[in-house]
């Protein structure tokens, strides 16, 4: 679990056009996700690099994330 701040950034692949949504919504979605599923500690840690949307593609439809501890 990430206990401190850490910086995402995501690649998204929506399964159709109706998938690309408001990169502010995916992103609370996302930390909470993230928050809940145990992974940080809080959703308040994360910074987000822009996100990167892939063209939509049913078949490698999702989310990849690379999460990296903010050392100061």
């Amino acid at each position: 679990m990430f206990d401190k701040p850490v910086m995402v950034k995501a690649v998204y692949t929506p399964p159709d056009r109706r998938g690309v949504a408001d990169a502010d919504n995916l992103y609370k979605s996302w930390g909470d996700i993230l928050q809940a599923s145990g992974i940080v500690k809080n959703d308040r840690l994360i910074s987000w690099e822009p996100l990167e949307i892939k063209n939509p593609d049913k078949a490698t439809a999702g989310v990849v994330m690379e999460i990296r501890e903010i050392v100061s």
